[in-house]
Order: C-alpha cells, then sequence, then structure tokens
C-alpha cells in the first residue's frame, strides 16, 4: 500500500526471479500471480502494484535509499539477502616465469648439458671397454628417472592423465639422443656441433609450416649468426701440446671413442649411412621435441583434471621414465651380448664410476629435462632452440678444466658471437618492452578466459538459489 512496501516486493521478485526472465514490471506482476496463492493474491494485490512506467527520477531518488532501508530490515526478519555473481579476479600466475627469467633459466640448463661434456670423459676413461653408448644412455635416464620416480608412485593418476603427449615427447627425445650418439660414432664431434645449431632453423620451419607464423629476422640472422661462430668455434686451435693436432673442440666432445669396440647389430644396419646425415637428423629431432613442447604445454589439460603446474611437471616425469624404458629395450636389442653377460659387467663397475653416472643423470640429464618444460611455456621454441645452441661452448669451456688447455684467440671470439647471437633475440624484446606487453596481454586474455567460464557455467551454489 505504500511505495516502500511495494519496493520490497520488487526486491524478493528480483532475488527470487531465475536469469531468463526480464526485469520488467508486466512480467514481474505475472511472477508474482505463479507464486503467491489464489487468495493471499487477491488481499495483497495492491501491495503488489506496480507502476507501468519507471522514470529514472524515480528510481534514482526512491528505490536507492528505501532499498538500502530495507535491506536492513531482510537480516532483522531473516529474508535472505540478494547476492550477485563473484566477479572474476584475474588468475595469479603459478611460477616466476616469464620472458626476463625464461631464457636465463633456459641458458643455465645449456650449462648443465654441457657438464655431460667432462663427466662422461671421466666415465668413458674408467669404464670397461664391453660397455656400450647405449648403455651409457639407458645409465643416465635410470638416474635421472630416480629423481622423479617416487612422486609418480605417489601420483599415478596424474600419470596416466599425460601418458600420450608424454609418450609422444618422449619417443622424439629418446630417438634424437639415440641418433646422435649414432652419428658421434660415423662422423666428428665438430660436424655433430655443427649440425646441432641447425635446430633453430629447423623449428623456425616447424612453426613456418604448421602454425603460419612468419619468420622472424631477428630470429633468423641470429641463427646464421650461431652457426658462424660454431664454425669458427669447432675449427680453433687449442693451445695444448702438438701431440694433440686436433680442435680443441674434436679432442674434448669426442666421448664415445673408446667405448664399444665390438661392432654392434646398429653398424651393420646403418652402415651406408653418412655420419653427417645422422648429426643432423638428431637435430632435426631434437627441434620436433622443442616445438612439440611448446605446442603441448601451450594447450594444457584439455580435460581439466590438472592445474598448469601439476600437468607440466607430470609431462616431465612420465617423459622421463618412458624414455628410459625405451632406452633399455634397445640395448637389449642392439648389444652383441646377452642379458646375463650385459649384468656381469655392471657387476665391476667401480663404485665411483657409478657416482659420475648418478651425477650424470641427475645433473646434467634430469633436472634440465624437468626445469626446460616450465621454461618452454613463456619462451618460443625457435628462442629456446637458439640458447640450446651453446651447449657445445659450455660443454668445452667445462672440458678446458679436464684437459688442462685453453682458449685461443679464435676460439674466444666465436665464443662471443654465439652467446651474443643465442640471446640476441631474448635481449632485444627485453630491451624493447615486448616482453612487458606480452606478459600483460597473457595476463588479460587469462582473466577474459576466466570470465567467460564463469558466465556460461556458473557456482552450483547460486545455480541452485535461482532455480528455487
Amino acid at each position: 500500500d505504500s511505495p516502500g512496501q511495494g519496493f520490497q516486493a520488487l526486491l524478493c521478485m528480483l532475488h527470487r526471479a531465475p536469469k531468463s526472465l526480464a526485469v520488467s514490471p508486466g512480467r514481474l506482476r505475472s511472477l508474482s500471480r505463479l507464486t503467491q496463492p489464489a487468495g493471499a493474491q487477491a488481499q495483497r494485490h495492491s501491495a503488489w502494484h506496480l507502476p507501468r512506467r519507471l522514470s529514472w527520477t524515480y528510481l534514482a531518488f526512491g528505490v536507492i535509499p528505501i532499498a538500502g532501508r530495507h535491506l536492513a530490515g531482510y537480516r532483522r526478519r531473516g529474508l535472505p539477502r540478494p547476492q550477485a555473481l563473484p566477479e572474476a579476479q584475474p588468475e595469479a600466475k603459478s611460477s616466476a616465469l616469464n620472458g626476463v627469467t625464461g631464457p636465463l633459466l633456459l641458458l643455465v640448463l645449456a650449462v648443465l648439458y654441457g657438464g655431460n661434456v667432462p663427466l662422461l670423459k671421466l666415465i668413458e676413461s674408467e669404464v670397461p671397454l664391453a660397455v656400450t653408448a647405449p648403455e651409457l644412455l639407458l645409465f643416465r635416464f635410470i638416474a635421472a628417472s630416480v629423481v622423479v620416480l617416487p612422486w609418480s608412485v605417489l601420483n599415478f593418476d596424474k600419470i596416466k592423465a599425460v601418458l600420450k603427449p608424454a609418450a609422444e615427447l618422449a619417443f622424439w627425445l629418446w630417438i634424437g639422443y639415440t641418433v646422435q650418439i649414432l652419428g658421434l660414432e660415423k662422423t666428428s664431434a665438430s660436424t655433430t656441433s655443427v649440425c646441432f645449431c641447425a635446430t633453430g632453423i629447423v623449428v623456425q620451419l616447424l612453426e613456418l609450416v604448421f602454425d603460419r607464423k612468419a619468420l622472424s629476422p631477428t630470429v633468423v640472422g641470429c641463427s646464421l649468426g650461431t652457426i658462424l661462430g660454431i664454425c669458427l668455434f669447432v675449427t680453433a686451435p687449442g693451445s695444448a701440446a702438438d701431440s694433440l693436432p686436433n680442435s680443441l673442440v674434436e679432442r674434448l666432445l669426442d666421448i664415445f671413442a673408446l667405448l664399444s669396440p665390438v661392432r654392434l647389430p646398429h653398424q651393420r644396419w646403418l652402415q651406408n649411412v653418412p655420419g653427417e646425415v645422422l648429426a643432423f637428423g638428431g637435430a632435426a629431432l631434437f627441434a620436433v621435441h622443442v616445438w612439440r613442447c611448446n605446442r603441448i604445454i601451450s594447450d594444457g589439460d584439455r580435460k581439466g583434471l590438472l592445474s598448469e603446474d601439476d600437468f607440466t611437471f607430470a609431462l616431465a616425469a612420465t617423459q622421463s621414465i618412458i624414455v628410459t624404458i625405451a632406452c633399455a629395450g634397445f640395448t637389449i636389442l642392439d648389444s652383441p651380448y646377452s642379458v646375463s653377460e650385459q649384468l656381469r659387467i655392471l657387476e665391476r663397475l667401480d663404485p665411483n664410476i657409478w657416482l659420475q653416472i648418478t651425477a650424470c643423470g641427475v645433473l646434467c640429464t634430469g633436472i634440465p629435462a624437468l626445469l626446460e618444460l616450465f621454461a618452454f611455456k613463456v619462451v618460443p621454441p625457435a628462442v629456446a632452440s637458439l640458447i640450446y645452441c651453446t651447449i657445445p661452448l659450455w660443454g668445452t669451456c667445462l672440458g678446458v678444466v679436464l684437459l688442462s688447455d685453453s682458449f685461443g684467440l679464435q676460439s674466444s671470439l666465436a665464443g662471443l658471437l654465439i652467446l651474443c647471437c643465442s640471446l640476441g633475440p631474448s635481449a632485444f624484446e627485453i630491451f624493447s618492452g615486448k616482453v612487458k606487453d606480452k606478459d600483460d596481454k597473457d595476463d588479460k586474455d587469462k582473466t577474459a578466459s576466466k570470465a567467460l567460464k564463469e558466465k556460461a557455467v556458473p557456482p552450483p551454489s547460486l545455480k541452485a538459489k535461482n532455480q528455487e
């Protein structure tokens, strides 16, 4: 009968009405008739009466003060207070990785990968001659899998959720390592290092063909500069004695020269394949691995069962375990010895050798393989492959300590050229301000995506209240 009672009824009906009903006086009157008994409708008709036309002045000076007064009355009478849908909040970043820290992390991982060179040199000089190169690769990945095995056992459901994409990444990684090792048996370490630099170019071609992504002139120029730097670096002589006529890189990176003097089955299978083809094939397979890692991690868990970090960690853990299984199968098939003979050879290994193999597998294989997937979320695959082109440089630098050698002028200049070209695209984006703009855009995209999801699927509690 009074404006206060009328607006009180209006607010109650707005709270109880479904979203599909338009907020109009006519629909509110129809809804009031449906929700009230016939007798009550006749008695309270005047209380529910609404004017046909509500002016903006009436709303501004009538609804707001009266609504505030009667909302306080709802709380005293025990009536439910109208609630609005929660606003979408920006999703907090799960890690500190961005366009600046991502390339730096990959650079640190490249140094760790390069640490394989001195450790494998020490292992090579102490292991029995009956140990083959595929077996040494198997030992590395066994040590790498030990790091993630406890987590994998306790989180087996997460492992099953990423089994299919992890199996694909494990295939590219295993076959890339295997082909590279087989190529080192037939060609020089210098040639393998130069072919490895083709990884960046192959990644850019994959993005151009499959992702329809235009080539970046900066990345292309830096890729060519990196290849030039590697060519100068691998041909630079060391300052050691004249009894070592080979180049410095050749002496340090020729890791498997003393292993497996017995002819292995794969040597008969690949006897007509040039070593340069195997070296380039290994680089191309590594490029496919980097490219697919970026695509799979960007897509995330399409079923929505895992968070972003859980998906990445489970992917890395499952990948290491599957690569270990693949290496074990290839070692059994490619060995001239029986399984019992292989086990007897392993029993003769010194504990110091096992310690070196563990350090090589955990520090220089397992940890980098785990952390690089997190870095691939923020670093484009072409830029990541360029940073990994510094692995031969770091391997040689660490190996210099082993041979008590030193760098000459050509090696120093070539190494500086490699570093500048490998880090050039990342440095250009950082100093030009593109990294910050890109991170802000990613945050806005995540926030908008989350808001759309919340609008499309309201929370169950609010949905139940609206239905009531």
